[in-house]
């Protein structure tokens, strides 16, 4: 609850120190959990990477032996890995066999698959995964997973120039963000949506997107804005190459304070 309300640092003395005695009872699997609560709260505040966390999570997962926190944690790195997309798959594979023996009804390997697929410019490939996705996770009445299927599915659209079919999936997965109350969601559908508008020439929506969802990412952690920011300046530097990186270095200090 503290963790939710943004009590960072109560929340993770709390949890650290729960974390400390599952260590002393040898509870390998609620060492593995807590720790996971534990260093979304650690990158948050900056004291570990994303890379440490994901790999320090699949190392206590693989100790742990529990087959959906593992799925779960091998899916969390085969992400960091997108970049050799033979090792990804691998551990793509391996989670899929185990979301496959529990019977999960959230099997995010498929999540990574379309974007190893996308990735290889396979875009039909890539929309058919997120598709079958978006439907099933429609159908159990999940959400997070789904705004972010749909905000990609509208990604695609815009890379192949289908600027308004782009904007129908943006602003469908911004109501679900909207329905879910969550402001780091609402932040990056917000600014897929400043950007799609900048290339549809209206600038005034731009703007207002732009800045709702600087607004929305104001108290979020520093990692969670990199989405936003990222959008923002690739927008920018596509009209003004030579003051992004100056943008860049300014409002990553503003988000700072």
């Amino acid at each position: 609850a503290l963790k939710r309300q943004g009590e960072h640092n109560q929340a993770a003395t709390i949890i650290q120190g729960s974390l400390s005695e599952f260590r002393m009872l040898n509870a390998s699997y609620w060492e593995a959990q807590t720790y996971r609560w534990l260093s979304e709260i650690l990158v948050a505040r900056g004291d570990i990477t994303i890379f440490e966390r994901i790999s320090q999570n699949l190392k206590l997962a693989r100790i742990a032996g529990e087959r959906l926190t593992l799925a779960n944690s091998l899916v969390g790195y085969a992400g960091i890995l997108l970049g050799n997309p033979e090792d990804a798959m691998n551990h793509i594979e391996e989670a899929d066999l185990l979301f496959r023996q529990v019977g999960s009804q959230f099997n995010t390997s498929y999540f990574i698959l379309a974007e190893l697929e996308w990735l290889k410019g396979e875009h039909q490939k890539a929309n058919q995964i997120y598709l079958e996705l978006e439907k099933r996770h429609s159908l159990i009445g999940e959400k997070y997973m789904r705004s972010d299927v749909i905000a990609n599915l509208g990604l695609i659209a815009m890379e192949e120039g289908e600027l308004l079919e782009a904007q129908e999936y943006f602003e469908r997965a911004l109501l679900i963000a909207e329905e879910l109350k969550d402001r780091v969601f609402i932040s990056w559908r917000l600014s897929e949506l400043g950007k799609l508008f900048f290339l549809l020439g209206d600038m005034d929506n731009s703007k207002q997107k732009f800045t709702e969802s600087i607004s929305f990412a104001w108290d979020i952690s520093p990692v969670q804005k990199l989405q936003p920011l990222i959008l923002f300046i690739s927008t920018i530097f596509s009209q003004r190459p030579e003051i992004s990186a100056r943008l860049l270095g300014a409002l990553n200090t503003l988000f700072q304070k």
